[in-house]
């Protein structure tokens, strides 16, 4: 008689224990119990919310030296195509550390951007369901910025007296732009569930109200209906008509009556449109300040100490925590070298996701199209970990799904041979 012997993995080593360890790690950052200004970490150091951030990278680490000593994953899933970019991209950030004015700052941001990569990555690469992940992922990143914009307008006591923006977060209008997109062109879904999922994301952008979002959503609109024509040429050629009559359109409006509407349908001041919410101040002293830095300043550091240098305009930067923009955060904590990483782990992930098969590809790249133009206005992809990254993380982890589910979810084996 012959004695079948399965070999059980260790508790938490496997998907759920990715999940448990990816939730910790969001929410500890969503969820802030304290307002400091930005100079306290220098003058008093490491805050309690710092300190219970760190705890919970530390956490996130050991998961992932559990799952690979039990051999649920295969390490080897960090370097398949675009994630050697990102790879490279975090090991770029880490090297900044050495002329950064935090460099314990830099180091630990760069290996917690490390640390939620990894754990996205390695859960796709148990998944049996990637697209069921990705939404589940999807609906967990707008969940925590509407927790985060919550708990900040309650800790202010600044509650909203209408609907649109009363949870106002541009990284929650992100991720809430990628689920309608996801829902708009994945093909997998059916008639209700799609409904569902468009209405969820249609709820989430009036309550987020930023208007990168909007624009991010519409992009991505455009984007997917050229990549849904069978005919490229064709795609192409209603994707420029459109813009032509739009910017036709927009001849016969000058620049303040187009703001004054915007801002009414808004609830913003009109000047506020023209200066994106002083986003172009903030990025002209940004440029400035790193125009004779080559290698940037320190990732995150840099960003964190802009508003304290002597050489910027403090009605220009409006002491802000980061720049507002992904691009120029990787610019900034790691100069030329760091931007151009990014971009090439971008397009990278774009070639990547050209190859991906199933009913629900087609969402996929136009996703990433709602994602990079969010990052021209959040510091997110390139910037620090927040929620627009972590479902950029999943887009660039649901190439490998199954990689190392293998028998996992039949016989709850953790060995991945393949």
């Amino acid at each position: 008689m012959r004695v079948l012997v399965r070999r059980v993995g260790a508790p938490g080593a496997g998907w759920g224990g990715a999940w448990a360890a990816l939730g910790l790690l969001l929410l500890t950052r969503a969820l802030p119990f304290e307002s400091r200004s930005l100079s306290a970490i220098v003058d008093s150091g490491p805050s309690p919310q710092n300190y219970v951030e760190v705890v919970s990278t530390a956490v996130a680490a050991g998961w992932i030296l559990w799952a690979l000593n039990w051999r649920t994953v295969q390490p080897r899933l960090l370097f398949r195509r675009h994630w050697r970019w990102f790879l490279l991209l975090c090991a770029v950030y880490a090297l900044s550390a050495a002329w950064s004015p935090l460099p314990a700052l830099t180091a630990y941001r760069a290996a917690e951007l490390l640390a939620a990569a990894t754990i996205v990555l390695f859960l796709f690469g148990m998944s049996n369901d990637p697209y069921g992940d990705l939404l589940r992922v999807l609906y967990l990143c707008t969940l925590v910025c509407a927790a985060d914009a919550f708990v900040v307008d309650y800790r202010l006591g600044t509650w909203p007296d209408h609907l649109l923006g009363a949870l106002r977060s541009n990284p929650g209008g992100g991720v809430a732009s990628s689920l309608l997109v996801f829902a708009l062109f994945a093909k997998g879904f059916r008639p209700r569930m799609r409904a569902f999922h468009s209405a969820a994301a249609i709820i989430a952008l009036v309550l987020f109200g930023s208007l990168a979002s909007y624009v991010a959503l519409l992009t991505g609109v455009l984007a997917g209906c050229a990549m849904a024509a069978r005919n490229r040429l064709v795609g192409a050629t209603v994707l420029f008509l459109f813009l032509s009559i739009a910017v036709v359109a927009l001849l016969d409006v000058s620049v303040p009556d187009l703001t004054e509407q915007v801002g009414a349908l808004l609830d913003r001041p009109a000047e506020s449109i023209r200066t994106g919410t002083g986003r172009f101040g903030l990025w002209e002293e940004t440029l400035k300040v790193t125009a004779n830095r080559p290698f940037g300043g320190g990732y995150v550091a840099a960003e964190r100490l802009l508003s304290l240098r002597a050489d910027v305009s403090k009605s220009l930067v409006w002491q802000a925590r980061n720049s507002h923009n992904g691009f120029l955060s990787a610019w900034e904590g790691a100069g030329y070298i760091g931007l151009l990483v990014l971009c090439a782990y971008l397009l990278a992930l774009w070639r990547t996701l050209s190859l991906v098969g199933g009913p629900n590809s087609p969402a996929l790249r136009p996703m990433l199209v709602v994602l990079i133009i969010t990052n021209f206005s959040v510091s997110s992809l390139g910037g620090r970990l927040d929620m627009v990254s972590v479902v950029a993380f999943a887009l660039a982890a649901l190439p490998t799904a199954g990689a190392c589910a293998g028998s996992w979810a039949a016989a709850r084996s953790m060995s991945c041979r393949r």
